[in-house]
Order: structure tokens, then sequence, then C-alpha cells
């Protein structure tokens, strides 16, 4: 198993892996940056859920492009934004627009999550 679990910079780490369908669950607990990590992975559809519960202090545009044009599911959209809710942190800014499932396909968990971050000053960027 990759150890990223003192990993801090992950800024365009995986940007255009084309052919990864499902990413892997690792440990980001001291994540700050994760900026593009998951940009153009035009085949990923699946992300594990609890991936940020805890991570280091994420910076105002810790995840700006993040999963710009992927395929992620409305389970995987789920798992990122619960997670990130659990997480608690304020301001920041996440990508999860074009090619991912539509916010009008959202599951009532994934929705409740974007109000929370909406609330905590998050901006988000979805596909409609």
């Amino acid at each position: 198993m990759l150890d990223t679990s003192s990993g801090v910079e992950f800024g365009a780490a995986w940007q255009s892996c084309a052919e990864i369908k499902a990413f892997p669950s690792l440990d980001f607990s001291s994540g700050e940056n994760f900026g593009g990590s998951w940009n153009s992975m035009s085949s990923l559809t699946d992300f594990p859920a609890n991936m940020f519960d805890t991570t280091g202090t994420l910076r105002s545009t810790a995840f700006r492009s993040a999963w710009y044009n992927c395929r992620l599911t409305v389970q995987s959209i789920e798992n990122i934004l619960v997670s990130l809710d659990t997480n608690g942190q304020s301001n920041i800014e996440l990508d999860l627009s074009v090619g991912n499932a539509p916010k009008s396909t959202w599951t009532p968990a994934a929705n409740t999550a974007y109000t929370n971050l909406i609330n905590k000053g998050w901006t988000i960027a979805f596909n409609p």
C-alpha cells in the first residue's frame, strides 16, 4: 500500500490519469492541498468514503479543480461531500463540475452535506 499519511501537497497528483476507474482508499490525514488532484481523470467513477474526515489545515484553494472532468457517480459525490463536511473546515473551494453526476441526482445525504459546506463558507462548483 502507498503510504500517503505524511503527505501535505497532493496538487495535480493524479491529474489526467485517464485509465483509473476506481480510486483506492488512502490516508490523507496530513494533506493540505488537493487542487487538481483528480482533474481530467475522465474514467474515474468510484471514490471511497471517509477520505477527508481528517486532514491537515486545508488551504482555501484545497480542492480547486479537484474533480473537474471526471465521471463520479452519485455515491462518490456523496462520499466526498459527507467526508468534507465531517472534516469541519471552512471557506474552501471545491470543484465537482463537468462530467460528474449532476446535482439534480444527488442523494439526500449529499445535498445535506453540500448545504452544510455552503453554510461554512465553501464555494462548490457542480454539474447542474
